[in-house]
C-alpha cells in the first residue's frame, strides 16, 4: 500500500529527547585535562527529538519496524 505524499514525524533514533552525549578530549592549552562526556544538541532533529520525513523515507522507516508519530492523513 502506498503511503500518502507529505511529511511523516518519527522519535529520533540518534538521541536521547534531543541530546546526545559526545566526548571532549583535551584542550590544546591544557594536556593534563581529562577527557569527559558532555551533552550536546543532537545535528539529526536539532534537538526536537523528532526526525521529519517524506513518504519515500517513511516507507524506509516503516520496514525498519518503526511507527510514525505523524502522518499527513492525522493532519
Amino acid at each position: 500500500m502506498p503511503l500518502v505524499e507529505g511529511e511523516y514525524q518519527f522519535a529520533c533514533t540518534e538521541c536521547d529527547e534531543g541530546s546526545v552525549q559526545v566526548l571532549h578530549g583535551p584542550d590544546d592549552d591544557d594536556e593534563d585535562c581529562e577527557p569527559q562526556l558532555v551533552w550536546e544538541q543532537c545535528e539529526d532533529c536539532r534537538g526536537e527529538g523528532i526526525v521529519y520525513v517524506d513518504e519515500k523515507e517513511a516507507a524506509e522507516w516503516i520496514d525498519g519496524g518503526y511507527t510514525p508519530l505523524r502522518s499527513p492523513a492525522d493532519a
